[in-house]
This record gives C-alpha cells, sequence and structure tokens, in this order.
C-alpha cells in the first residue's frame, strides 16, 4: 500500500473516533449531584421516573452512555437495533446497552428494510410510549436507520406494503427527504406521532444527525417533531417516482385519510439536541490530516444530488486543485475551462440537480488557497445512485469508480480542457509523477448490501486496469462497483471498517501530495 492510501485510512479511523455516540453523548449530558439532569440549559428533575427509547444504528452507544450516567433512574427501556449488532459489538463497553431486566433490546431491518423483527420492537414503542405519565421523563435516542427500525404501519397498510412504497422508491433514486417525508405517513411513529404517545410526560431527543441540515422533522423520519409535510406533497413523491400505479387505490385511500388527521396541542414541549453530526467527523478527519503534514480543507458537509454529476464536480476539482500546486504555471483553471471539463464529462452547468456554478462559487477560496504540496480536501453528505442494474455495489463504491473513470477521460481529454492554460507536456508529466487519492466511505462502515464501507483508488485506477476497461464501464453498467473491485484488487481499492457503530452519512476525502 502507499503511503498516500495509507494516509486516507488513518485520517478516516480519526474521523470515525470523533463522532463515538458514546462520546458525543457523555459531552451533551450533565448529571449534577442533585439527581438533575442538564443538556443546553433545561434541567430534569430525575426520581426514578426516566423511560428510555432508542432506535437507529447508532444509538447502542448513546443507550449506554445513558445508562452509565442516570442509570439507577431508567425503570423501563424499549431499544431497537439493526440485525446483527449485538454479534458485532456485544463485547464493546461503549457501544453496547448494559444488560439490564429493565430494558428490552430488538434487533431487526435486514438489508435496512421494515420487517416483522422492526414491527416488533416498534410494538413496544408504542406501547412504552402510551403508556406515559406527567411525571415521566421520556428520553428519545436517534440516528440513521432509525425510520427502518420504528416500522409500524398505519392502521389499512401492512409491513410488506410499506416494505415496497419505500424500496421501490430508494430503488428510483429518491432522496433521503422524500423517503422520510412517506415514511412519515404510512408510520404511526413518525412525523411527531411518537411524542404525542407520550403526552403528557416530559420528552428529551437525543439525535446524532446522518441528515444534512439537521432537520429534526427528517431524521429519522422526525418521531418527536410536528409533520409539516401534506398528503399532497406524499402524493406527489409517489407520482414524480411512478409508484402510484403500483399501489392500489383503497391503500392510498388509507394513507391520505390518516395524513389529514390534525393531532391536539402539545401538553409539554419536548427539547431536540444534536449531539452530533458529518460535520463533526470531517473536523476530525481534518485535524488528523494536519498532524500528517496535510493542508487541510473543509468544503462542506451538505453534498447531495446525483451521484452521476457529484463525481464529475469532484474529477473536475481534482484537476483544478492540481493546477494550483502546478509549479510551472498559476494561472489555475478558468472558470471557462472549469465548463470545458465538465462538457467532456457530460454535464452541463445548466443542469438544476445540482449547481455547478454554486457548487464552483463555493470552492472557489478553497481552490486559490491551494499551494502545498500535501493537500487534504474534505466534504461530506449522500449523494443519490439510481439503481438500474443487478451488480452489488453502494453509493460509496460507486462514487469512487465515477470518480476514477472521469479522472482517466480528463487525462485523455487535457488538450482540450487546458489549451492556452499551461505546458500540455509538463503537466502531463506532472500529473504522472504526484500521488492522488480519492476515497468515499460511509461512516456506518456499509455502503449498500456489501461488506465494506467505501472504495478509495489514484488518478492511474484505468491506466493500472488498462486490459480491464470493458469490465469496468460494464459493471458501472449494472451498478455492480463492488464485485469490480474485489476482482481488481480488494485490499487496494475496498475500504474495510467493519460496522462502526455510529452514522453520520458519508466521508468524500481527496488527498494530493507532490
Amino acid at each position: 500500500m502507499s503511503i498516500i492510501a495509507s494516509d486516507v485510512n488513518a485520517i478516516l479511523k480519526y474521523s470515525l473516533n470523533a463522532i463515538n455516540p458514546y462520546q458525543l453523548l457523555r459531552s451533551a449530558l450533565l448529571y449534577q449531584s442533585d439527581n438533575t439532569l442538564c443538556v443546553q440549559g433545561r434541567a430534569y428533575k430525575l426520581r426514578n421516573n426516566v423511560k428510555l427509547i432508542a432506535a437507529g444504528k447508532a444509538v447502542g452507544g448513546m443507550v449506554r452512555a445513558v445508562q452509565d450516567l442516570i442509570g439507577d433512574h431508567v425503570i423501563k427501556g424499549v431499544v431497537s437495533l439493526p440485525l446483527g449488532y449485538t454479534d458485532t459489538f456485544k463485547n464493546r463497553k461503549d457501544l453496547y446497552p448494559l444488560p439490564s431486566p429493565k430494558v428490552n433490546i430488538f434487533e431487526g431491518g435486514k438489508d435496512n428494510l421494515p420487517d416483522e423483527q422492526s414491527l416488533t420492537a416498534s410494538r413496544a414503542i408504542y406501547q412504552l410510549a402510551d403508556g406515559a405519565s406527567i411525571d415521566e421523563l421520556i428520553i428519545v435516542l436517534l440516528s440513521g436507520g432509525a425510520s427502518t427500525l420504528t416500522s409500524l404501519p398505519i392502521s389499512g397498510l401492512s409491513i410488506d406494503n410499506k416494505r415496497f412504497i419505500c424500496s421501490s422508491l430508494s430503488q428510483r433514486g429518491a432522496s433521503i427527504n422524500e423517503l422520510n417525508t412517506v415514511r412519515k405517513h404510512v408510520s404511526l411513529l413518525k412525523g411527531g406521532k411518537l411524542v404525542q404517545l407520550c403526552q403528557p410526560a416530559e420528552v428529551l431527543t437525543l439525535i446524532l444527525s446522518d441528515v444534512i441540515n439537521d432537520p429534526l422533522d427528517i431524521i429519522a423520519s422526525g418521531p418527536c417533531y410536528p409533520d409539516s409535510s401534506t398528503g399532497a406533497e406524499f402524493l406527489a413523491i409517489l407520482h414524480k417516482y411512478e409508484i402510484t400505479s403500483l399501489i392500489s387505490r383503497s391503500i392510498i385511500d388509507s394513507i391520505l385519510q390518516t395524513s389529514s388527521y390534525r393531532y391536539p396541542p402539545l401538553v409539554s414541549t419536548p427539547q431536540h439536541v444534536i449531539v452530533g453530526n458529518n460535520k463533526l467527523a470531517l473536523d476530525g478527519a481534518m485535524e488528523y490530516a494536519i498532524k500528517l503534514g496535510y493542508d487541510g480543507f473543509i468544503w462542506s458537509s451538505k453534498v447531495s444530488g446525483s451521484v452521476v454529476e457529484v463525481a464529475s464536480f469532484y474529477a473536475a476539482f481534482i484537476l483544478h486543485s492540481v493546477l494550483c500546486i502546478f509549479p510551472h504555471d498559476k494561472i489555475g483553471l478558468k472558470h471557462e475551462a472549469m465548463e470545458r471539463c465538465l462538457k467532456v464529462l457530460g454535464i452541463s452547468s445548466t443542469e438544476d440537480s445540482i449547481t455547478i456554478q454554486s457548487l464552483y462559487e463555493s470552492y472557489h477560496e478553497i481552490l486559490t488557497s491551494v499551494s502545498s504540496e500535501k493537500v487534504c480536501l474534505l466534504s461530506g453528505g449522500e449523494p443519490v445512485v439510481k439503481v438500474k442494474g443487478d451488480g452489488k455495489g453502494g453509493r460509496n463504491q460507486e462514487l469512487s469508480l465515477r470518480v476514477g473513470i472521469n479522472l482517466d477521460l480528463i487525462y485523455d481529454n487535457f488538450s482540450c480542457i487546458l489549451d492556452g492554460i499551461v505546458n500540455l507536456e509538463k503537466f502531463r508529466e506532472f500529473w504522472d509523477l504526484i500521488s492522488i487519492e480519492f476515497a468515499s466511505v460511509g461512516t456506518d462502515g456499509q455502503d449498500g448490501p456489501t461488506p465494506v464501507a467505501g472504495a478509495k483508488l489514484s488518478q492511474k485506477f484505468m491506466r493500472d486496469n488498462e486490459k480491464y476497461r470493458d469490465f469496468i464501464h460494464s459493471s458501472l453498467s449494472r451498478n455492480d462497483s463492488f464485485t469490480l473491485f474485489s476482482k481488481l484488487g480488494y485490499e487496494q481499492y475496498l475500504i474495510h471498517t467493519e460496522l462502526t457503530g455510529t452514522n453520520v452519512m458519508d466521508i468524500h476525502l481527496i488527498l494530493i501530495s507532490v
């Protein structure tokens, strides 16, 4: 493994440590000697009156933090974890709940889809919340994956109906916001319905965010936050992805009838606290990159849109960054050359699903300040893959693969893109000499239905695998990135972290070393 590839692994490992859910929760809570729990200026009097509800990929450590801090006051709890969590984390004291007869632990949601096991857990959550009293404090812990793990469908809708709707939308490229909007309309717990059940008890919701901008109504489909979306918006999403014709009219009518119900005002105002998010992971990554001698830059924790366009932007940005440190010319990539580059990649700046112009402008300050011989460029978010094939892969592996293909396309078109900007012969030689590594990783450790977190590759990926060009392109057309990388070099290209016990979307990392 090259030094720069090793640096990728080290930086990613450090970033995951920065979003350890146990540590994040302990930092957010203050327990005082008079049995008072203080959270961001709000105080809760504890007197053996705490009920615990937790759901998500990262709540095991959050539950353990609450137990270690105020466990004596917890009288009952329900924890809904993804399938296999216990086998993976039962020996991790910071990531697995303390065994207790008061706290029931469930597992479910195979392949991140609602199933009978997650339905059983959801019923237990419903029953716990529905029996709350005015002198109780209900602490709700949420993280990515909670939507699947709180899958109690509304009356008239089966778990199979719900699973079909959600999986169909996901396969057709629906965004996480669109998916969660739909989930709220088909669930008895989402869209503020859980907090309604908890009334008149006090409710404290602690959240590890896996959604861009940390919207409280979207994370985990907002079980403790009022839903502002309408039945019409729900229906519009089904129409957009051509799902309506696949669902019976009676099911749609049942959903719309439930969506029209208006709940009474809350007796007590719930508190919502974001204990961690993607920005924290990026901060951790940058901190360690600087320790390794890189100049670190964070662009955004809000990357979204089609993985096709995101990959094109990253490839163009890598070219731009290399031009900034190219010793023979300091002109840099002009905006018109950026347009040329994206045109070569088949992306127009008029695309409305991801605005290239705004991306370029937001990165301009970073681009002009890149001058070091070792540069680390960081961003994060959650691009969307529109699945068309039957292959095995994930959005992070596909993003890396597309970046690798795009860098090769740029290389073959240097003369078209950079004419009049640099000495092409010298720049091509420089490009081949330096080390460039791109990586995309899911912070939960699982990229799609695969055993890896993501993938990394260099600017020479296509040339290093010259004889596999046809296989590479056919694999991409089938969304079969995992099979491809496994064949070309599992250890070289795939990033294996195992399940991490945390989840704050994805990290995108570019390292350039002269």
